[in-house]
């Protein structure tokens, strides 16, 4: 079994942990289908600042450990949601959430990710991981969720 990184989620900028162990998380999307499905595991995110779409040192650390997976499935396909915290206006937020995404997979793509492999979408401000009105339910809403599809890799 591979491992990106060790322990958990530490200091909440993600792919920490046994991400290959299937933990299918679903959530439900706009529409309210349901996303996360079988064959497609979700790692854990990766988070921002407000109003940010750069990706930071930790975060960086855990995208390159992701790139070390992605050598061992070399046809998998990655989803990157790309989200925001619920201020700001709904157009604001989904511009935020897929410049976010976007930022993800241009650091994916320029380490020799294919980019027909990636599908990045935003959710805005509209699939929150924590629905509270804090400054830490805001912290942890601003993030992009990265989904890794190894359907028919062996």
């Amino acid at each position: 079994q591979h491992r990106i990184g060790q322990g958990g989620n530490q200091g909440g900028h993600g792919l920490g942990g046994d991400v290959l162990r299937p933990r299918l998380d679903h959530h439900r999307s706009e529409g309210g289908q349901l996303t996360g499905g079988q064959g497609e595991q979700r790692l854990p995110g990766l988070f921002f600042d407000t109003n940010q779409s750069e990706i930071g040192p930790r975060s960086r650390a855990s995208l390159h450990r992701l790139l070390k997976l992605l050598k061992h499935y070399p046809s998998a396909r990655i989803r990157i949601d790309g989200h925001a915290d619920r201020r700001g206006e709904q157009k604001y937020n989904r511009e935020l959430g897929q410049d976010r995404a976007a930022k993800v997979g241009s650091f994916l793509e320029s380490n020799g990710v294919k980019p027909l492999r990636m599908i990045r979408r935003s959710f805005g401000s509209t699939v929150p991981l924590d629905r509270k009105d804090t400054p830490m339910a805001w912290a942890r809403n601003r993030r992009t969720d990265i989904y890794l599809d190894t359907r028919g890799q062996k």
